[in-house]
């Protein structure tokens, strides 16, 4: 497996800090090496057991598979596939082109939503779309989830750009909000659906342990479909759903990992990312900096005497 990563980042430009690997590896450490040295600082190669990146790491398993699966089908099969999803779902379209959205947020924090489209089966990553929350301050999924279509087909509307089918990752409440976006707008060529997991009880308690189905709600008034849960229909639509879930998650970390590394420094006139490193580095923490005098500032590697100037000045 290891071999196959160096293979893989050797022909690639884009390396990330961190990999995350669904199996240990002796050859590991070695992996880290020859991928730190090509991206110019440290890469960690990790294969977590538990918590939100095993998460993310069975997520990934799990498209992998449907990918593959959906990619062994033919042209035509992919057509029946549609023609079938059509007619189990009572949709007006076949959906050849279809959009999912999914928002993700902590309390409400660095809120946002994203679009991924799939055509025939197949995600075209050209026309995924991501969106900082605007108008919602609070945690509320169904307004950021009407913000976030409402941004999206006014502007289809505008340039006609519009699916077959587009998907919401959540149940009844969801799907009424993105009807109530299309009534408004004025929009019947559009199906929508939301997918959602059931909740299976035993014995009076949810067993997480056990497989939950996937439920469509095609109606706000209508019990949900359950299609068959091995079925090319169903895997395509999860597919959607899970890629639309890692593209929200993927920009809400990346968001919170920019609000985590602000700084006082970045609003300082010529002190960029090396500079502030620096400074942290000599002073340890921002309170030492806030204090520091002038003759201690000019002590810091790449500081001039303009940029102490500049800091002192702007701390007191």
């Amino acid at each position: 497996f290891c071999s196959f990563l160096n293979q893989f980042y050797i022909r690639t430009r884009f390396i990330p800090d961190e990999i995350l690997m669904p199996v240990e590896s002796e050859d590991k450490e070695i992996l880290e090496e020859l991928l730190s040295e090509k991206k110019g600082h440290k890469v960690r190669v990790v294969c977590p057991k538990r918590g939100e990146k095993h998460k993310l790491l069975e997520m990934a398993t799990m498209n992998a598979e449907n990918a593959f699966k959906i990619r062994q089908v033919n042209n035509d099969d992919i057509g029946s596939i549609m023609t079938s999803l059509q007619k189990q779902l009572g949709l007006t379209n076949t959906p050849k082109r279809m959009e999912c959205f999914d928002i993700s947020n902590i309390a409400g924090k660095q809120a946002v939503g994203s679009m991924v489209t799939f055509e025939n089966g197949l995600a075209v990553k050209s026309k995924y779309k991501r969106y900082k929350i605007k108008t919602v301050s609070q945690s509320d999924d169904y307004a950021m989830m009407y913000e976030v279509m409402t941004r999206r087909y006014t502007r289809a509307f505008k340039e006609d750009d519009f699916p077959d089918l587009a998907v919401v990752d959540g149940g009844k409440g969801q799907l009424s909000i993105a009807r109530r976006v299309f009534d408004e707008l004025g929009i019947d060529r559009v199906d929508v659906i939301a997918l959602a997991k059931g909740k299976r009880i035993v014995t009076g308690y949810a067993d997480p342990k056990q497989k939950l189905d996937e439920r469509v709600f095609v109606s706000d008034n209508v019990d949900p479909i359950v299609l068959d849960q091995d079925s090319h229909e169903l895997r395509l639509l999860v597919n959607i759903r899970d890629e639309a879930h890692r593209f929200a998650l993927a920009y809400h970390k990346k968001l919170r990992k920019e609000q985590y590394y602000k700084s006082p420094l970045d609003k300082i006139t010529g002190i960029g990312q090396v500079k502030k490193k620096n400074l942290l580095k000599y002073f340890g923490d921002m309170q030492k900096i806030r204090n520091a005098s002038l003759d201690e500032l000019r002590k810091v590697k790449s500081i001039t005497a303009k940029d102490a100037k500049y800091i002192y000045d702007y701390f007191q």
